[in-house]
């Protein structure tokens, strides 16, 4: 790969955490590909970077902290991985997008029943946030529970259609 250029955004534009974590996640996969140590090193520290910037954008993006556990591993920081991985745990979601964030960042984790009590509650909160419904189905799947996954894709097919009908798309199946 060589000499890698650490691109970022111009200081005029202005980022969001989410855009963060996925500029951030960007350097990760390079680091992934990486054959050179050092160049693999700076790819890392570039997306902890990111990853601290959406975590100071936005403390409740759990999908950051455990971004930044995974670079942080991958550069042999073991305590500081445990620690930014368990910042997730002490998030509080207020709403139902913050709780399939933790529910997606427990994935991440592999703690699978934690996640599915995420989705839950987000689902509880918003039962036609789509996203929930995904990370619902894939946790049950984890666990090896089918046929109660088979039910959220079928919710999940729906909501597709919705989704379709509101932006003035007609639904699958109807010329």
């Amino acid at each position: 790969m060589g000499n890698v250029v650490v691109a970022k955004a111009p200081p005029e534009k202005v980022w969001g955490a989410k855009e963060m974590v996925k500029e951030g996640k960007k350097f990760l996969d390079m680091a992934g590909l990486e054959k050179d140590e050092a160049e693999r090193r700076k790819l890392f520290a570039a997306a902890i970077k990111d990853f601290d910037d959406a975590i100071k954008e936005n403390p409740k993006y759990a999908m950051a902290h455990v971004l930044k556990a995974q670079a942080l591993s991958e550069l042999g920081k073991a305590p500081e991985a445990n620690a930014a991985a368990l910042n997730v745990m002490g998030i509080i979601p207020a709403s139902p997008r913050e709780w399939t964030w933790k529910g997606d960042a427990f994935i991440e984790l592999r703690f699978v029943d934690e996640a599915l009590r995420c989705y839950n509650k987000a689902i509880e909160m918003d039962p036609n946030l789509r996203d929930a419904w995904l990370g619902k189905e894939q946790a049950l799947r984890d666990m090896g529970r089918s046929a109660e996954a088979e039910k959220c894709s079928i919710k999940i097919a729906q909501l597709r259609e919705i989704e379709k009908a509101m932006k003035g798309i007609a639904p699958e199946g109807t010329g």
